[in-house]
């Protein structure tokens, strides 16, 4: 079974093949005496380009009607799950749609998809779901319109974390207790003026903005 979204491909339109995996953000720092420090931020998923040929026709189903969904779907621009048999289900979202008619029963195609890390674009981009944002949104203008009259809020409490043997600077932002998002990095690196970020060390104190 293949299916991108509400689109099930059918056994005579399969692409030739469907290319999954990618490759880990590594970076290896090597030292005197033939000691290496490496560190993973990461895997990343690549692209996928689907080609194959919609030939399916059912008494009222064309391969123009199945090209026509795909159309659609890319217009949108919203994330939808590719699902391939028993393989992990991921979210896509279709960067690319190009079909090429022959007759309404012989349509090519070329479908470019852009691996996402979560349904929510919202996570995507800001670490932060949708609701979060509207909630954050909501909190934040009773808060203004208590506060109108006074004094500025008193600014949050500074936090800090010690490093400790195997940390990352990715690996850090990751904890649920800190930003939960290993993207996030680049704050802590802001913040204590770090130099090279693949250099912490045990017992550095980082402040957490």
């Amino acid at each position: 079974m293949l299916q991108l979204g509400t689109f099930a491909f059918n056994i005579d339109d399969y692409p030739e093949e469907l290319p999954l995996g990618g490759s880990s953000l590594v970076t290896v720092e090597k030292f005197p005496g033939g000691q290496k420090s490496v560190q993973d931020f990461g895997a990343f998923d690549d692209s996928i380009t689907l080609k194959g040929t919609f030939t399916f026709f059912d008494g009222t189903t064309t391969a123009i009607d199945r090209a026509n969904v795909i159309d659609a779907m890319w217009r949108a621009g919203q994330p939808v799950q590719l699902t391939a048999g028993s393989l992990r289900p991921r979210w896509v979202q279709i960067t690319a749609f190009k079909p090429v008619y022959k007759n309404d029963y012989n349509v090519d195609y070329e479908i470019t998809l852009e691996p996402l890390t979560a349904q929510d674009q919202n996570t995507i981009l800001y670490g932060t779901t949708a609701s979060s944002n509207a909630s954050t949104s909501t909190a934040s203008s009773s808060t203004a319109a208590a506060t109108s009259s006074s004094a500025a809020p008193t600014p949050p409490t500074q936090r800090s974390y010690t490093v400790v043997s195997g940390d990352t600077l990715w690996g850090i932002a990751a904890r649920s207790d800190i930003y939960g998002d290993g993207s996030q990095y680049t704050k802590i690196v802001s913040s204590n003026n770090i130099k090279n970020p693949n250099l912490i060390y045990p017992g550095q104190v980082l402040v957490i903005p």
